[in-house]
């Protein structure tokens, strides 16, 4: 099943295995977009300073809690652009 946004992003069901590190960079991040409708920027510096950029993505997805609706696993996306200052943090990284 393939999941359509629009923007210009990766199509997430096209790529299940794209590594962490991938997300990084001036041109591009990582977001969290639950089911409730809340998304927010995550801040992957950690992970990749640990020596994690390798990781699939899906790999981190446990590790994210949603505000609003209190999921505990939240699918992440690698969008392209630079990140909207105005995107709230609505979700966060669990440790």
């Amino acid at each position: 099943m393939n999941t359509v946004r629009f923007g210009i992003m990766y199509e997430k069901a096209s790529w299940p295995d794209l590594p962490l590190g991938h997300g990084v960079g001036e041109d591009r991040h990582v977001r969290a977009i639950c089911k409730c409708g809340a998304s927010s920027v995550v801040d992957t510096s950690m992970w990749v300073a640990a020596g994690l950029g390798g990781k699939p993505l899906p790999t981190f997805e446990d590790r994210m809690r949603c505000i609003p609706c209190g999921a505990r696993s939240v699918p992440l996306e690698i969008w392209y652009g630079r990140v909207r200052p105005t995107l709230q943090a609505m979700i966060y990284v669990f440790r």
